[in-house]
């Protein structure tokens, strides 16, 4: 897997200053605590419940609305944050820009648009 030097090594940010390892297919390690990683095309079939996640960066491309995110919270997710503009049209997806709207950032939404991860 790609994890440990994509989280090691970037473009714009530089090195990354802390020790990151990979111990098996499913573990990585920073400053030696244990990270779980996981994958899968159905977020309805994530164990965010047993991984007890807050928050999940849905930065595929492909779940741009409330019906594709609400899946993340299905399976335990408590939030979802969508790394690109979003495709809902109902409104139940608030999209809240750093520098422009963040300080009106609604908690009671579950989920949230950034934008662009870009932007």
């Amino acid at each position: 897997t790609p994890g440990p030097p994509l989280l090691k090594y970037d473009s714009i940010l530089g090195t990354f200053g802390a020790d990151v390892q990979m111990v098996d297919d499913e573990t990585i390690t920073v400053d030696g605590k244990p990270i779980k990683c996981v994958s899968g095309r159905d977020p309805a079939t994530m164990p965010w419940a047993e991984m007890n996640v807050d928050l999940v960066i849905e930065g595929t491309g492909v779940f741009l609305d409330g019906a594709g995110c609400s899946k993340h919270l299905q399976a335990g997710a408590k939030k979802v944050l969508i790394t690109a503009p979003t495709k809902d049209k109902t409104g139940s997806v608030p999209t809240y820009v750093v520098g422009v709207n963040a300080d009106e950032y609604d908690p009671s939404f579950d989920v949230i648009s950034n934008a662009s991860c870009t932007t």
